[in-house]
């Protein structure tokens, strides 16, 4: 499946193994997330307990994803959440969908390691830099560039 443009048919495109956020050897990189900016949201969900966002990037050829997983607490404009849990993750699916078909303007890492993304439609995603009690690894890590 190729991404054409916002909001282009990409979703579902990674593979079983990327999928996976616990496996961050094989899956999941060390990524300049200025890499992101100009992609595009194309799904957002929860992966087992792992809320995530979908990113699309069809500036190369063929297009490619990536997925943002997160395992922190987060923030959507003023409203807040943490991960895990049945009741979070329905607030997690119900706050993100605003988050579908905008475009990533801005990324930036903050002096604690928390993630900052604000969109074209003037929505600003910020992720925890501390992990959850829980969390197995990162507060929120990127998967690899995969083509569509």
């Amino acid at each position: 499946m190729r991404c054409d443009s916002p909001p282009g048919p990409c979703s579902g495109a990674l593979s079983a193994a990327d999928q996976c956020a616990g496996d961050q050897v094989q899956n999941h990189v060390l990524m300049d997330v200025e890499q992101i900016v100009g992609s595009f949201v194309v799904e957002i969900g929860v992966r087992q307990t792992w809320p995530f966002v979908g990113l699309c990037d069809n500036r190369s050829a063929p297009a490619q994803e990536t997925r943002l997983y997160i395992d922190a607490s987060w923030t959507i404009e003023a409203t807040t959440s943490t991960s895990g849990g049945v009741e979070n993750d329905i607030r997690w699916l119900t706050t993100a969908a605003a988050l579908n078909n905008t475009t990533i303007d801005t990324a930036w890492i903050d002096e604690d390691g928390g993630l900052h993304l604000t969109t074209d439609s003037g929505l600003a995603l910020a992720v925890s830099g501390e992990p959850e009690p829980y969390t197995t690894g990162e507060p929120w890590r990127l998967s690899r560039w995969r083509p569509v």
